[in-house]
C-alpha cells in the first residue's frame, strides 16, 4: 500500500488515464493507481507573496510525502515485461515536478513521465543517467496530473527504484508557457538579452542561470551566474546571493535547478519556450549572511555537474577593485522569465557594502530588476562582475527607482576571516593576489585554412585563415628547410621535384602542418 505521509490525506484511487508510452504501445486496458493531493490555497499564497519586497521570488510549495516506486504499486503484465503506472493528481496545480531519493535504475528499465492527455511528456530515463548522489528532480510538467511509468523487461529484477519523497506544486504559471498575460511573467519595460543592447554580452550571456531554487519547503526563483577562477580550469563555480538561500538545508542544495540559455533568440518575445540547459544539485561553499551594512550578501555554490564538458556556457571573469565602474550592465531572469539586459551609463555609487544605481533608457527600452532578478551579476565597462543583485526599488513602474549589488571587493575578503565567508579562498586558490580576471568560454576552432589544389603540379592557393599568415615553411621528408615563394595569395614550388613535402604555417603563433603532394 502507498504510505500516507502528508497529514493522512493521500489517498490511493483507481482511475482510468490516458494510454502513452508503453502504455500505447502495449494497449493496457487496466487503469493506474492514482495519488489524490489536497487541494492547496492558491489565492493564499500569491497574497503572502504580494505582501513581500523585490527578492526572490516563491513559485511553489513543496508537499512531503513517501511512496516506495514501484514497490507500493500492482503491475501489469505485457510480453516481455511488466509496467507500473500512477498517476498524480494535484487540483489547481499550474504545473508539477517530483523530487525522487534512493534513484537507482536497474539495467533493462526505463521511466517515462507524462501528463494524462500526453500532450506534455519529458524525455525517458535510463539507467545511464543515474545520479551519483541517488537524487533525481524532474523538470517541470504543465498542468495538475502527472504520470510515472516505468517498464522492466522480463526477467529484471525491480524492487524499489527509488522514493517518490516530495511534490512540487507550482502555484505560480511557469513563464515558458502561454498565460492570459502572453508569454513571460516580467514587466512590459523589460529587454531581452538578444536585443541590440546585448550585441557586445554574447559571451558573458551564456554563464548566466535562471535557479528554482528550493529553501524551507518552498520554491523560489533567483539568477545567478558561472564564475571563473585564477586557474582558469572550469571549476563549475556559481555565484548568487545569500538571501536566495535562507533557511535552505544542505540537502535542499542538492535540489537547485540551474537554467542555462533560457533566452529569446531574438529581440522579440518567442511565441514558444526556448530550449534550455538544465541542471540540478549544488554544494554551498561560502556565503556572507548579512545584507547592507552588516554584510554583501552573496553566496557561492559549486554545481554537481561539470557543465563545462557538457555545453558551450562561459565562466564569467570578475573585478575585485573598490573603485566605481563607468557603465555596464545586468543580466537576469526578472519574475523567472527568460533572460534579460539592464543597462546604467552613470557610475556606480559607493554604499559601502553595496553598489547603488539607476536604469538607464536604452535603444529598446528601460530595463530594471524584479523578482527573480536576486543574485544576478552586474558587470563593469571591462565586462567583469563587480557586485551580486541584493534588491531595490527599480520596477517597470517606477523606472528612477534604486537597485543595490552587494560589491565584489567586499565578497572578496571582507565578511569574515574563515573560507566560508570569503571569495578569495574560492577563486584564487592560490593567493596569487591578482584583481581582475577576465571571464573563460569555450576554447575558440583553430583558423579553417582552405590549401589547393594538392596534389599539385606547383601552383597553391591558401585561403580563409581567421587572421593573417607570417611565415610558411616547406620541408623535405629528410627534414631539410627549402626556398619558396609566397606573394601572399599563391604559393609556388613548380621548381620542387616530384613526392612528399611538409607545409609549416604560422599564423597568430599558432603553428600548423600539413602534407603536400608535388606531382
Amino acid at each position: 500500500m502507498i504510505k500516507k505521509a502528508f497529514l493522512g490525506c493521500f489517498m490511493l484511487l483507481f482511475a482510468f488515464s490516458a494510454l502513452a508510452q508503453k502504455a500505447v504501445q502495449y494497449g493496457l486496458p487496466t487503469p493506474a493507481a492514482l495519488l489524490q493531493v489536497p487541494k492547496q490555497d492558491k489565492q493564499r499564497l500569491l497574497d503572502e507573496d504580494e505582501q513581500k519586497s523585490k527578492g526572490r521570488l516563491r513559485c511553489a510549495i513543496l508537499l512531503p510525502f513517501q511512496v516506495d516506486f514501484p514497490g507500493d504499486i500492482v503491475p501489469e503484465k505485457v510480453s516481455d515485461g511488466k509496467i507500473w503506472r500512477l498517476q498524480i493528481d494535484a487540483e489547481d496545480a499550474e504545473a508539477i515536478n517530483l523530487y525522487l531519493s534512493d534513484f537507482q535504475l536497474p539495467k533493462g528499465t526505463e521511466l517515462s513521465f507524462y501528463t494524462p492527455d500526453f500532450e506534455h511528456r519529458l524525455p525517458a530515463v535510463l539507467p545511464a543517467e543515474n545520479p551519483e548522489n541517488k537524487i533525481y528532480v524532474t523538470d517541470h510538467l504543465r498542468g495538475s496530473s502527472v504520470i510515472i511509468e516505468l517498464f522492466a523487461r522480463e526477467g529484471v529484477d525491480v524492487r524499489n527504484c527509488f522514493t517518490i519523497k516530495d511534490i512540487g506544486y507550482m502555484y505560480r504559471p511557469l513563464p515558458q508557457w502561454m498565460s492570459s498575460r502572453g508569454f513571460g511573467d516580467s514587466g512590459n519595460c523589460e529587454v531581452n538579452v538578444n536585443c541590440p543592447e546585448g550585441a557586445d554580452w554574447q559571451d558573458e550571456k551564456k554563464g548566466i542561470a535562471r535557479i528554482i531554487l528550493v529553501a524551507g519547503g518552498a520554491k523560489y526563483y533567483c539568477s545567478g551566474s558561472l564564475i571563473n577562477n585564477a586557474k582558469n580550469d572550469k571549476t563549475p563555480y556559481f555565484l548568487t546571493a545569500s538571501h536566495c538561500a535562507e533557511h535552505t538545508t544542505e540537502e535542499e542544495f542538492q535540489l537547485w535547478e540551474f537554467y542555462f540559455n533560457y533566452e529569446s533568440s531574438t529581440c522579440s518575445n518567442p511565441q514558444a519556450e526556448p530550449k534550455f540547459y538544465r541542471t540540478v544539485g549544488s554544494e554551498k561553499l561560502a556565503e556572507a549572511t548579512g545584507v547592507y551594512i552588516n554584510g554583501s550578501d552573496f553566496l557561492l555554490l559549486r554545481l554537481n555537474d561539470e557543465v563545462a564538458a557538457r555545453t558551450d556556457l562561459f565562466f564569467n571573469g570578475w573585478n575585485i577593485a573598490d573603485t566605481s565602474a563607468s557603465n555596464g550592465v545586468g543580466i537576469h531572469h526578472p519574475e523567472g522569465d527568460i533572460k534579460k539586459i539592464s543597462t546604467y551609463t552613470k557610475p556606480l555609487q559607493d554604499d559601502s557594502t553595496h553598489w547603488a544605481l539607476r536604469w538607464a533608457e536604452t535603444q529598446t527600452n528601460r530595463g530594471v530588476t524584479e523578482g527573480g532578478s536576486s543574485g544576478s551579476p552586474i558587470f563593469d565597462q571591462n565586462k567583469c562582475i563587480v557586485g551580486t543583485l541584493t534588491g531595490g526599488n527599480a520596477s517597470c513602474t517606477n523606472l528612477s527607482g534604486e537597485d543595490i549589488y552587494g560589491k565584489m571587493s567586499y565578497h572578496w575578503d571582507k565578511n569574515g576571516i574563515t573560507p566560508a565567508e570569503q571569495l578569495k579562498p574560492w577563486l584564487d586558490p592560490e593567493n596569487t593576489g591578482i584583481t581582475k580576471l577576465q571571464g573563460i568560454g569555450k576554447k575558440p576552432e583553430s583558423p579553417k585554412m582552405y590549401l589547393f589544389p594538392n596534389p599539385t603540379n606547383g601552383q597553391l592557393t591558401i585561403k580563409n585563415y581567421e587572421s593573417g599568415i607570417t611565415d610558411i615553411e616547406i620541408f623535405d621528408i629528410m627534414g631539410r628547410k627549402l626556398f619558396v615563394f609566397w606573394n601572399g595569395e599563391s604559393l609556388d614550388i613548380s621548381h620542387l621535384s616530384t613526392g612528399l613535402y611538409m607545409m609549416v604555417i604560422t599564423n597568430d603563433n599558432k603553428r600548423k602542418t600539413h602534407k603536400i603532394i608535388k606531382l
